[in-house]
């Protein structure tokens, strides 16, 4: 009896902790929109949220083939910032965005992004370097370029580029992404190789299981990602200084963490908790800047919850990430 009772006390624990993310963002919502007085979720603050969410969630889905193994990736800010750069050196001074220019543009920053996630990935999978120090040092060279080229003079869209800015195309994009990834990484052999690596990768080496390869792809994948968000983004920003995209590798890792992803990966990682980590992560932003708080107030906040994040789903007794 006492073990019945043992089982199923820690199913409900299981089952409290899969739903523990849902719960964070309706009791943040309700709050927030208390605070706010209704702005909160009013259609004109919508709209800004989506805009907001729209790169973060498609790079949130390809970063989660990277972190289910246990790796990182510190470079998707700067590459970011590089894409958006690379797609307004490619449209020039046109006001029209033709079909084909945005083939070009997004067959020459996915190349890009390949380039750049195939680099991380060659050098973590293959020599072995730690994926922290890697991409933090890809991170610094992808900066300096486009610091080189947009610090004296940043890089301008046309003057009616932001009429290709379109809602209803990136809400349809997201969906498009979402439900890919969700199948790949939830129902293909390659998700759940990536998973058994962030469980044990010695098991998963003598299970067969090619980890130098699928690893590569998982950072493959999110440089590509990225590229896409980079390319569409900029439409709506229609602007590249030298600080584009910097702080964006952190929201990623926070929005993660929020969404139930553990640090170390494994068996407990599911894709669609990047998704809800989100829209947590935008949600809190955007109420607290209706509340009043300043953006240096909001950076210092988000740094006490990455600590806090990071601190829950650390076990310090084995010295291991934990969902």
């Amino acid at each position: 009896m006492g073990k019945h009772s043992n089982f199923l006390e820690e199913i409900k624990q299981k089952k409290l902790t899969n739903y523990l993310p849902f719960l964070v963002l309706i009791v943040l919502s309700i709050g927030l929109e208390i605070a706010t007085k209704g702005v909160l979720f009013s259609l004109a603050n919508i709209g800004t949220m989506t805009n907001t969410i729209f790169p973060m969630i498609i790079v949130a889905m390809g970063a989660v083939f990277v972190y289910s193994h246990g790796g990182i990736d510190l470079s998707v800010g700067s590459l970011l910032g590089l894409c958006m750069m690379e797609t307004l050196l490619i449209v020039g001074d046109s006001n029209v965005l033709t079909a084909g220019k945005m083939a070009v543009i997004l067959l020459a920053t996915i190349a890009t992004g390949f380039l750049v996630g195939l680099l991380n990935g060659l050098m973590t999978a293959k020599l072995k370097l730690q994926p922290l120090i890697m991409t933090l040092c890809m991170n610094y060279i992808l900066r300096g370029i486009v610091t080189a080229v947009t610090e004296l003079n940043p890089a301008y869209a046309p003057a009616q580029f932001s009429r290709y800015d379109n809602i209803y195309v990136k809400f349809i994009l997201i969906l498009v992404i979402v439900a890919g990834v969700i199948l790949v990484f939830e129902k293909t052999r390659y998700g759940k190789n990536l998973k058994a690596i962030g469980g044990n990768e010695q098991t998963a080496k003598q299970s067969g299981i090619k980890v130098d390869n699928a690893k590569i792809a998982a950072y493959i994948i999110v440089g590509v990602t990225v590229a896409i968000a980079g390319s569409i983004n900029v439409i709506r920003a229609s602007m590249v200084r030298a600080n584009t995209g910097s702080g964006f590798e952190i929201d990623i890792f926070l929005a993660l963490l929020l969404g139930g992803i553990p640090l170390s990966g494994g068996a407990k990682v599911r894709s669609w908790c990047a998704v809800i980590g989100c829209v947590i992560l935008v949600i809190l932003e955007s109420g607290l800047l209706l509340c009043g708080l300043q953006h240096e107030h909001i950076t210092i906040l988000k740094g006490l919850l990455f600590i806090g994040m990071v601190a829950m789903t650390f076990e310090r007794s084995r010295g291991e990430a934990i969902a």
